[in-house]
């Protein structure tokens, strides 16, 4: 058997192709809502720009943030629009979907280690999912460094003796 765990992002391919695959399938049946199919399209994109950028914290957060958001949302949507009719592929979707939201809790756990190995500091990682702390430097572009101009000394205009050159 050929070993996966040596391709970069291993385990974050294998979240996205769970959530893919699951997601594809719950949305067989027309009792899922667009709402259900936008919010978990937002998880994929997001996931593909967490597989991409793999050197920043940012989009493992937001994959956490929508994915704790989407258990919330699941079951509102789950127990408002389950099917009611006795179709074969209502019905199936509706428990992939399901299933789906039984996995999301622990695939969250498993986004929250991978933030973990990815923080480059202790303690950091899902700690500034809301604080907005990042690890760039702030240019202050306000403030002005350029070289300082004496103040005109007579009162008639301006005295082209003390010009700067361009």
């Amino acid at each position: 058997m050929a070993d996966f765990s040596n391709l970069p992002n291993f385990h974050l391919k294998l979240v996205f192709v769970i959530h893919f695959m699951l997601i594809s399938l719950a949305c067989i049946g027309y009792w899922a809502p667009s709402s259900y199919l936008f919010y978990n399209f937002v998880l994929i994109i997001v996931l593909l720009w967490a597989i991409h950028k793999n050197d920043s914290d940012e989009p493992l957060q937001l994959c956490i943030f929508i994915n704790g958001m989407s258990v919330i949302l699941d079951i509102i949507i789950i127990s408002m629009r389950f099917p009611d009719s006795h179709a074969g592929s209502e019905r199936f979707s509706a428990a992939l979907s399901i299933i789906h939201l039984i996995i999301r809790p622990f695939t969250t756990i498993f986004l929250v280690k991978l933030l973990q190995e990815r923080s480059p500091t202790p303690g950091s990682g899902i700690a500034n999912l809301f604080t907005g702390a990042r690890n760039r430097s702030y240019e202050d572009m306000d403030k002005n460094t350029g070289p300082q101009l004496p103040p005109p000394t007579s009162s008639q205009g301006y005295d082209f003796t003390t010009a700067q050159q361009i």
